[in-house]
């Protein structure tokens, strides 16, 4: 990335997965993967739907990506 050219560094940050978006089955998806590569925090951020559309939508949010990362979890072994 280079300050010259700001455009082409925020599409390498997406691209690379650094900043991951989409629906909250995709979320969960792309949080799964980084925890398959050793990941064990991560931060998700809704301020930007919070500025948007105020807290009941960034809170609605947050709920809908955890509710799919807990369906990415494999069952439990009896």
């Amino acid at each position: 990335m280079h300050h010259s050219q700001p455009n082409l560094g925020a599409r390498a940050l997406v691209v690379s997965g650094t900043f991951v978006y989409g629906s909250p089955q995709d979320i969960a998806a792309q949080l799964a993967e980084y925890g398959r590569a050793g990941v064990d925090e991560v931060v998700v951020n809704t301020a930007g739907v919070y500025s948007e559309h105020g807290h009941p939508d960034a809170v609605r949010d947050l709920q809908d990506i955890l509710a799919a990362c807990r369906e990415q979890q494999p069952a439990p072994v009896p």
